[in-house]
């Protein structure tokens, strides 16, 4: 089984999926709808193609993601427009948890494909251009996403968001160091999102200025 592959379609799917709530909760058409969900499955790997001088980007090369994406925002379009009580749904619990799960899952998976695709296109560069590159894959389509959306990018404000993926980057990284095994991107993809999980239930936040 191709680990990377499995990788790529699941956060594909599911950052897609963020970005067609996102967008339904902006009361955005279908074209909005689908627009933001391919933005943010494949916005973060275009911006990591570029500084990593991938031309043309990835995404223009294997229409394979691009379809994955079109198609998982169209079927939260569709699913949606049949939903009784619309407006009730997305400012409920369960629309918010299931925005954050996809979302963290959507994380997860580019910043582990993200450091590994960095170290397979350069050889012998330093560790903090993989980290830095494997978290500018995680958070870069979530960032457009909230640009887009009218709102204040995650990354800084939101609970944990960025730092979550910093840490994956790093586990990922390291780990790769010492362990010839695909399956460490599952493991580090997964501290991705159970600290994502966890700082939403908690509420954990870094220090803020309050007050002002």
């Amino acid at each position: 089984m191709d680990i990377q592959f499995v990788c790529e379609v699941l956060g594909t799917a599911a950052f897609s999926v963020s970005g067609a709530l996102t967008a339904v909760k902006h009361k955005m058409d279908i074209f909005g709808v689908i627009v933001l969900g391919i933005v943010t499955a494949l916005g973060g790997g275009l911006l990591r193609d570029i500084i990593l001088n991938i031309s043309p980007p990835s995404l223009f090369v294997n229409t394979l993601y691009l379809n994955i994406a079109a198609v998982s925002a169209l079927l939260v379009f569709l699913i949606l427009a049949k939903t009784n009580n619309l407006a009730v749904f997305i400012t409920g619990k369960t629309f918010n948890w299931l925005l954050n799960i996809t979302d963290a899952v959507g994380l997860a998976m580019f910043t582990v494909i993200g450091v590994n695709t960095a170290i397979e296109a350069h050889q012998g560069y330093n560790p903090v251009f993989y980290i830095f590159l494997g978290m500018l894959t995680g958070v870069g389509g979530g960032v457009i996403r909230d640009i887009l959306a009218g709102t204040i990018p995650k990354i800084l404000n939101k609970d944990i968001y960025a730092v979550a993926s910093l840490t994956g980057a790093v586990l990922y990284y390291y780990a790769h160091l010492v362990i010839a095994s695909d399956y460490i991107l599952f493991a580090a993809a997964s501290a991705v999102i159970t600290i994502r999980i966890l700082a939403e239930y908690y509420h954990w936040n870094l220090p803020k200025v309050h007050g002002a």
